[in-house]
């Protein structure tokens, strides 16, 4: 558990702006990532799943804002499960695939964000502003406020029963 921690100003030439982690389980709550940055994957974190078992990702409670990389301006996962609860995730920046959360495309993977805030995240390359997945990915957003810039298919307000796939 990564817990109660301020992640400013951080710099990678690879993988995660501040947290770089591999493993099959983490969470991560009540943290901020503010200015960090990633040449390659996930300005602010970047998680990646180790073996065969389910990798479950939770983040709660969390703020990311003014994040960069290559892809996932804020978050990128390899995770075959990422759980986002009531996290803020604001202006940041990618140039290849979505500004927000980008989830490797990879079958059987499952994305649920509950009570969160998507907002002026951006992505140079693509129309995926907030949020980019794999065509194998379940993603269910519950209660959540999107910035509808960008690909509109990612916000699912208007049906939350709805998967986006």
């Amino acid at each position: 558990m990564i817990a109660y921690n301020s992640f400013t100003r951080n710099r990678a030439g690879g993988q995660g702006g501040a947290i770089y982690f591999q493993a099959e389980d983490v969470g991560f709550h009540n943290n901020t990532f503010v200015n960090n940055h990633a040449d390659v994957n996930g300005g602010a974190c970047a998680f990646f799943y180790t073996g065969s078992a389910p990798t479950n990702i939770s983040s709660v409670n969390n703020l990311f804002a003014n994040n960069s990389a290559n892809r996932g301006g804020a978050v990128y996962t390899s995770g075959r499960k990422l759980r986002i609860v009531n996290n803020t995730i604001v202006n940041n920046i990618d140039t290849a695939q979505a500004g927000g959360v980008v989830l490797s495309p990879t079958s059987g993977r499952e994305a649920v964000v509950i009570n969160s805030i998507l907002w002026g995240n951006q992505s140079l390359n693509t129309f995926n502003e907030q949020f980019s997945t794999g065509q194998s990915f379940n993603t269910y957003f519950y209660n959540c406020d999107t910035d509808s810039t960008g690909n509109r298919n990612n916000d699912n307000n208007d049906n939350p029963n709805r998967p986006h796939q």
